[in-house]
């Protein structure tokens, strides 16, 4: 658990650690670390939060890493915690630091839930190589669509090979299928703006979106001149007009959610 301070790291030396191996467990005043290791749900009671025990704090910390499963209840004898009557670590190997005020109990520090979630990321490889369009209407490129899992801000970056055999240029968007709307803070190089004129290259795009639970999101295309067909491809093979691969990745920013 990080500390701001020398000062704070020392009270943390030559404490004895506790171990709690059933499921009801009372903190005792001596008690500072304790550890939770039980096969099955713990329910830890804190004393009352009076003026004897102002100042004193607890950390208690799942170190049997099955907190998800078998959740661990910190509750106080009398009083409140946080403002409420009881708190819960639902994360595996997650950890709660709590102190008395001289009449309640606080947290000072929590790892407890999976919403303090670390990044989670995805790529899709499923771009249909060859796929091609000639219509000035934006339609879904073929193998493009992907959900992302849940709420957060989340980074989506894509990277295409485009032949476009005509001399007018093919645009692209980021199409939020779940909303039906464009996502219209996406950013792509490439070509003319955002299309890509007559000869293979790459094409790059980047935008970042909000989400507040499952969402489905594809690349779309349209052509300037319905007489002219793009093609994209998704090849691990380079070749002039015919090869390279498509790929799009996104990333959830670490603790936004």
């Amino acid at each position: 658990m990080a500390q701001i301070n020398n000062s704070v790291n020392d009270i943390f030396l030559n404490q004895a650690v506790t171990s709690v191996t059933s499921a009801t467990y009372t903190a005792a005043a001596t008690d500072v670390l304790i550890d939770v290791n039980f096969a099955g749900a713990v329910t830890i009671t804190l004393p009352t939060g009076s003026t004897s025990n102002k100042g004193k704090f607890y950390v208690i910390k799942d170190t049997s890493g099955a907190a998800g499963t078998h959740n661990i209840t910190v509750k106080p004898n009398s009083g409140t915690l946080d403002g409420a009557s009881s708190a819960i670590i639902s994360l595996n190997y997650g950890a709660l630091q709590v102190y008395s005020d001289g009449a309640n109990w606080w947290e000072q520090a929590n790892i407890s839930s999976s919403t303090q979630t670390v990044a989670q990321y995805g790529v899709v490889t499923s771009i249909t190589s060859g796929s091609t369009t000639s219509s000035t209407s934006y339609s879904a490129v073929p193998g493009s669509t992907f959900t992302i899992p849940s709420a957060g801000v989340w980074n989506i970056d894509f990277f295409l090979s485009v032949f476009n055999g005509g001399g007018d240029n093919t645009a692209f968007q980021l199409y939020n299928v779940t909303s039906s709307s464009a996502v219209s803070n996406t950013i792509i190089t490439g070509g003319y703006g955002q299309g890509v004129a007559s000869t293979t290259m790459g094409l790059s795009g980047f935008a970042q979106v909000t989400t507040t639970g499952s969402t489905q999101f594809q690349l779309q295309w349209a052509s300037s001149n319905a007489g002219n067909t793009a093609t994209i491809y998704n090849t691990a093979t380079l070749a002039t007009n015919s090869g390279g691969q498509s790929t799009i990745r996104y990333t959830q920013i670490a603790g936004l959610i």
